[in-house]
């Protein structure tokens, strides 16, 4: 474990379950690597920002909590990541107190970035739609003491004319059936009763991989090696539930 003379760091987030889901994967990391996590409305030495951009509403509310935390501690560095970094980081480059802007596929490095920061001003976003695949996230810290979470897909398919999801998020990419499995296994032997499968489209689950899978494939491999008692799934659409 790297020493960080305990710099405190303070996350808030915006958006959707999965964000939630990442926010606290970002806080489980950096606390076992030695940084003290504290609620956002204290003066912090770091403050994340982990943004969504569903609406306007949104964009202006990540604006309004970078400001915040610039006033809370004028010292502290600022680092926004999530959708609104992702598809706007050029509006938030500018914005004074902002030190590091992370993509949605760089936030899972941020506890590395952290210990790097410097003073200069670092964009780190990459090109989302250029990812093929999917890296699994568990979290231990999310829920109950019973229950894990564990993310085996991310993006999205659809591209709705409504809906900037596909754009912030990337196209559909799954974990492999093994990984999951793994994963699931996982926390069954550190005592888990229940794991949460989640998804930004979780009813997308395996299309992707080589050959086709399902999330019913990945359910009845799962029951089928009895791995945990119980297996609890994200949002599905209704027209995603076959009769199987």
């Amino acid at each position: 474990m790297v020493n960080k003379q305990k710099q405190t760091v303070a996350i808030t987030t915006l958006g959707c379950k999965i964000n939630q889901f990442e926010s606290a994967a970002m806080a489980e990391t950096l606390g076992k690597e030695g940084f003290s996590i504290v609620p956002f409305d204290d003066a912090a030495d770091i403050y994340v920002i982990n943004t969504c951009t569903v609406t306007s509403k949104t964009d202006a509310e990540s604006r309004r909590l970078i400001r915040r935390a610039s006033r809370q501690n004028p010292s502290a560095k600022i680092v926004v990541t999530g959708c609104y970094a992702q598809v706007a980081f050029e509006e938030l480059q500018d914005m004074p107190g902002v030190n590091l802007i992370l993509g949605n596929s760089e936030k899972k490095g941020i506890a590395q970035m952290l210990s790097d920061l410097g003073d200069s001003r670092q964009v780190l976003v990459s090109d989302i739609a250029q990812e093929q695949h999917a890296r699994g996230t568990t979290l231990e810290t999310f829920a109950e003491h019973t229950r894990a979470f564990l993310q085996v897909q991310n993006g999205c398919d659809a591209f709705c004319s409504y809906c900037i999801v596909p754009y912030a998020r990337g196209r559909s990419r799954s974990v492999s059936l093994e990984e999951a499995l793994a994963g699931i296994g996982t926390f069954a032997e550190r005592g888990f009763k229940e794991v949460v499968l989640t998804g930004i489209h979780l009813g997308a689950y395996g299309l992707d991989l080589a050959p086709p899978l399902s999330l019913l494939d990945l359910l009845a491999a799962a029951e089928k090696e009895r791995l945990v008692g119980r297996l609890r799934i994200g949002s599905v659409e209704p027209t995603e539930v076959s009769d199987a």
